[in-house]
């Protein structure tokens, strides 16, 4: 398993139980939050979400610990990657709709056995 980059911008999700997905963010989260290009993430497969087609890229996520009561990692905790074979749903700009916050889904904690 690879180390967290401490560079890395942290971007805030929310774990949403019923989104039966594993983890969907808009294309302008993508690119201005997490940093990430879309055309550099390969395109796997599509989700349908509301009826709309959402593209799944190619990508993992990592989950931080947060200090209760604020959206900033808990001090000394180590982040958990989730290995998410599926990929992430990337909301593409040209679609309306797109989420306020990323979700979390369901399928990526059964998925990391969590």
């Amino acid at each position: 398993m690879s180390k967290f980059p401490t560079d890395a911008p942290l971007v805030p999700a929310v774990l949403d139980p019923g989104f039966n997905g594993t983890f969907l963010i808009s294309q302008r989260q993508f690119e201005e939050w997490a940093g990430l290009q879309v055309r550099d993430a390969p395109w796997i497969d599509v989700l349908s979400v509301e009826g709309r087609l959402i593209p799944l890229r190619d990508a993992d996520v990592w989950i931080h610990r947060n200090r209760p009561g604020s959206r900033d990692p808990a001090p000394g905790s180590v982040p958990f990657r989730l290995e998410l074979p599926e990929g992430v749903a990337v909301w593409p700009t040209a679609i309306p709709g797109a989420r306020r916050l990323p979700l979390l889904g369901m399928r990526a904690l059964r998925q990391a056995g969590l």
